[in-house]
């Protein structure tokens, strides 16, 4: 999302710096040159008041709560006007629900919110559902709140579509492959897809392919073994493109506990592969019902036998997909830039020449 917003940002003559805390970010080989990427290997506090006290940038967005905060302060210490916007991509209080055993930290990371988000010159929320979360239960005034679609389908989706893939499976169209994209973390909850294409394979013989990395990915291998569905699950990691599998998938599947606006769905979506999503707060269901289920099936959470038989009716052949451009034409780069332009307050304008080679080394 970033990445794309930056670019967008860029092609209407707004000059931008992406700010990376490590070397190994993702995407940044995607990064656009007009972009000037500045990396540092400091603490954020100290990097960020040399940068901010001597760049003075029109506006900063932060999407984290660690960056929130330390943006946040150092702002009001060099008391700059830079004008600072936070983006939230998922439901906070679900969040809290979700790890209710850590009362400290939630009611840290509650009082730092209200502070925080309440003094800000305006949140970005992905959806609706993430808007009226933060107005009715974290309590955020609501003239701050505005709901932006991200910047997820990109101008050349149809050369990505086309891409090569050394993958054997996408070359193969003997079975049928279910995709899943997303962390592998405790939060897209991949056990219960794994239990649901277990069951799934049982009608119809298919593969099931999940992108992306994290910290549960051991235990899903195991589970997978359990399961006996091993030589059927693949784990290629991170991909640069998910548009090349998604574009030779049959179905797409979301199994997460909460989501803002899930960006792998849009993806999906944008293609016109069906997706098959848990009913979590709170971005398929917007999109979903938004379809009157022309697009896919909302499946209750953790219900693997609901999510099989979701998988099992599009693989069939018993569902027929409607065409879902009116609500992806949102998330194009096109779109979303405008209205971050628009929420940004930014008059587009051709930017003083700079260099962009990092001066902060």
């Amino acid at each position: 999302m970033l990445v794309n917003l930056s670019h967008g940002l860029t092609e209407q003559n707004i000059s931008v710096d992406l700010l990376v805390g490590n070397d190994d970010a993702c995407y940044l080989d995607l990064v656009a040159p007009q972009v000037r990427v500045i990396q540092f290997d400091q603490r954020p506090e100290e990097f960020l008041l040399t940068y901010l006290g001597k760049e003075r940038p029109d506006r900063i967005m932060t999407a984290k709560l660690n960056d929130d905060e330390i943006v946040f302060e150092i702002k009001n210490k060099l008391r700059t006007a830079s004008r600072h916007y936070i983006n939230v991509g998922t439901v906070l209080s679900e969040r809290f629900k979700q790890r209710k055993w850590r009362i400290i930290k939630n009611w840290h990371d509650r009082k730092k919110i209200t502070t925080i988000y309440g003094s800000v010159d305006g949140i970005i929320a992905v959806s609706k559902g993430v808007a009226t979360d933060l107005i009715k239960n974290l309590r955020i005034p609501a003239i701050k709140v505005h709901i932006l679609p991200s910047s997820i389908i990109p101008t050349n989706l149809n050369e990505l579509v086309e891409e090569r893939l050394n993958h054997p499976w996408f070359s193969d169209d003997r079975l049928p492959i279910v995709i899943s994209v997303g962390r592998l973390s405790r939060v897209k909850d991949f056990p219960t897809l794994l239990r649901a294409f277990a069951i799934a394979r049982e009608q119809i013989p298919c593969r099931l392919v999940i992108l992306g990395d994290g910290r549960l990915k051991e235990m899903l291998l195991n589970l997978a073994e359990k399961l006996g569905i091993s030589n059927f699950v693949s784990f290629p990691g991170l991909v640069s493109n998910p548009f090349a599998y998604l574009s030779r998938s049959k179905v797409f599947v979301l199994s997460s506990l909460r989501e803002g606006m899930p960006h792998a769905m849009i993806e999906a979506l944008s293609i016109g592969l069906p997706v098959v999503c848990t009913d979590c707060h709170s971005g398929p269901r917007e999109i979903l019902r938004q379809g009157r289920g022309r697009y896919g099936f909302l499946v209750p959470m953790k219900d693997a036998k609901a999510m099989s038989r979701a998988i099992v009716k599009v693989l069939s052949g018993d569902f027929s997909m409607g065409n879902p451009s009116e609500v992806v034409e949102a998330y194009t780069i096109e779109r979303s830039v405008a209205r971050y332009i628009e929420v940004f307050g930014l008059a587009k304008k051709r930017p003083a020449p700079r260099s962009n080679s990092c001066p902060y080394r």
